[in-house]
């Protein structure tokens, strides 16, 4: 019994300290963030452009679009619908606002309403 229990204890310290070693444990990978670096790389290794743009809608972004930017990807050859992915992925409507202030009771003038602008 005794000996079952030290293979118990040895097989629990081995789990926790390969929990505790950076880049073993499962969670320590860092987060993808999609850049216009990424992007051009992809379209350079000529990865198909329907592809890129799943790849865009499912992973986070931070892309750079401005004119300039715009124009220096196009002459890059990224393609049209991965621009555009590109473009709708930044914009406001992109993502969901959430409403924070509450709940809302039309009827109530000290309730918030934040559809009014004054």
């Amino acid at each position: 019994m005794v000996r079952f229990s030290n293979k118990l204890l040895l097989l629990v310290l081995v789990i926790l300290t390969i929990n505790s070693i950076p880049g073993l444990a499962q969670g320590t990978a860092k987060e993808e963030i999609l850049t216009n670096e990424t992007i051009l790389t992809l379209t350079k290794e000529s990865l198909p452009p329907n592809l890129i743009v799943n790849k865009i809608k499912s992973t986070k972004a931070n892309f750079n679009t401005t004119t300039e930017e715009l124009l220096r990807l196009k002459q890059a050859g990224v393609a049209d619908e991965v621009i555009n992915a590109m473009i709708s992925a930044g914009s406001p409507g992109a993502t969901t606002k959430v409403n924070d202030s509450g709940p809302v009771d039309v009827n109530d003038a000290a309730s918030p309403h934040p559809w009014l602008s004054i």
